[in-house]
């Protein structure tokens, strides 16, 4: 996400720079300059439609930013559902892995935090809860998962397995390994 704001600041500056009051009021002198109507009212109609065509763009980077944010903010709905909803599924949720006390230690300093007042105050305050919380608990999550996989050793010996019947089932079907190579 950061990368997108800084993204949208670099477009942002270069519509800015590309056609400043200054620049326009240059270029408008400079046509003024010139003998021949029907090329001034060509090139007075190009900066208009350079003018629209920035404007539009400043438009776009003004939604985009605002998509951003909006991306960030938690609306009342969505406020009420975390501070009713959150605590109790994460405390079924560590209950169902076995109650690790690390994740027991995680929660008990999430819980006091998810309340709807300071939900709110840290949100005014541009706190972003998907960095802060969101990217933190799905890394906790995925290590929770991958400490349930089978290691990477076992997983190799599962494959060679699979590769093994595989091959035992072609050698008692040759009809198969033609069939194969006429693919």
């Amino acid at each position: 996400m950061e990368q997108q704001l800084i993204d949208l600041g670099i477009r942002l500056a270069e519509a800015l720079a590309k056609n400043t009051a200054s620049a326009v009021a240059t270029k408008i002198k400079l046509i003024k300059t010139k003998e021949d109507d029907k090329e001034r009212i060509n090139e007075l109609e190009e900066i208009i439609q350079e003018l629209i065509s920035d404007k539009n763009e400043l438009t776009q980077i003004a939604q985009a930013y605002q998509q951003e944010l909006s991306a960030q903010k938690i609306s009342e709905a969505e406020l009420n559902y975390i501070t009713e909803s959150f605590i109790p599924k994460l405390q079924e949720f560590i209950q169902a892995s076995g109650n690790n006390q690390e994740l027991m230690n995680a929660m008990s300093i999430l819980a006091p935090l998810v309340s709807k007042e300071t939900l709110t105050i840290f949100q005014l305050l541009g706190f972003n809860f998907k960095k802060a919380i969101g990217e933190p608990l799905t890394e906790v999550v995925q290590q929770m998962i991958l400490t349930k996989l089978p290691p990477n050793a076992e997983m190799q010996k599962m494959q060679l397995e699979v590769q093994l019947e595989t091959v035992k089932a072609l050698r008692n079907n040759p009809k198969l390994i033609t069939k194969l190579g006429n693919q």
